[in-house]
């Protein structure tokens, strides 16, 4: 497991800015929501992750869900980094395989199902 203490903040600066940018749009209806808390858990998950995941849009909300679930960082940390490595890293890794074969499953019911909230989605 990782430590949230011992993880550097040596961020590409760029990816660092993409981070901050998340961050500042997540949960925004939630005053109370500790964005600096957030920031400070994926720039070091960032970091932390092993098998080549890095961050990307949508892991804000991942990690900001878990402060609903805890007010301990260094648990939401090891949540975080634990779950994009053991459920989510295979799904990024080789050029999206897992991904699309997720999207097809998806696609293919929402066909059998609700023919026509899919066919408006086509549009976008």
């Amino acid at each position: 497991m990782q430590d949230i203490s011992k993880a550097k903040l040596d961020l590409d600066p760029t990816l660092n800015e993409i981070i901050k940018v998340d961050v500042l749009r997540t949960f925004t209806l939630d005053s109370n929501f500790p964005r600096n808390r957030l920031l400070n858990i994926l720039e070091c998950g960032t970091v932390a992750l092993l098998h080549g995941a890095s961050y990307c849009q949508g892991m804000n909300y991942m990690a900001g869900l878990l402060y609903y679930l805890s007010d301990s960082d260094e648990e939401i940390f090891q949540l975080y980094v634990s779950l994009i490595e053991n459920k989510m890293t295979p799904i990024f890794n080789s050029g999206f395989q897992k991904l699309k074969s997720y999207f097809y499953v998806l696609d293919n019911l929402m066909h059998m199902y609700i023919p026509d909230i899919n066919e408006a989605l086509k549009v976008f």
